[in-house]
């Protein structure tokens, strides 16, 4: 979704109006007491692919023993951090062996973590993952 701007009704208490609500203006200590405000009024809502994604990371993670994650490089230059790791690790229903190489680009605004990129080289886990 892109960013739109909105210049919201500001009321006197330090309250904002959107929406037919008024609202706290959120500070960096209260943000999440603004989102669950939200959500309890219906105009965010949590996507439903969020809890998918969550069970299937456990469920995955669940069918790997003796992970070993080593950092290789990290790389930063303007908003952009680049974490370039590897990891060695067996698959517990083969007990083969797996390595696996990945790495994750962070861009940040104002402190913030504002999207992440993951790229990883799994072959040698879904080969490990195979019976036989």
């Amino acid at each position: 979704m892109d960013h739109q701007s909105l210049d919201l009704p500001v009321l006197a208490n330090e309250r904002f109006w959107f929406c037919g609500h008024a609202f706290e203006t959120p500070s960096f200590d209260n943000a999440e007491q603004l989102v669950l405000q939200l959500a309890s009024v219906g105009l965010i809502l949590r996507d439903p692919a969020s809890d998918a994604v969550l069970e299937g990371a456990s469920r995955n993670y669940g069918r790997l023993e003796d992970q070993r994650p080593e950092l290789l490089h990290v790389l930063a230059q303007g908003d952009q951090v680049a974490v370039i790791a590897r990891e060695r690790g067996r698959v517990k229903a083969t007990g083969k062996e797996y390595e696996m190489a990945w790495m994750h680009l962070y861009t940040f605004r104002d402190g913030q973590v504002t999207r992440i990129y993951g790229f990883c080289d799994n072959h040698s886990m879904i080969e490990a993952a195979k019976a036989g």
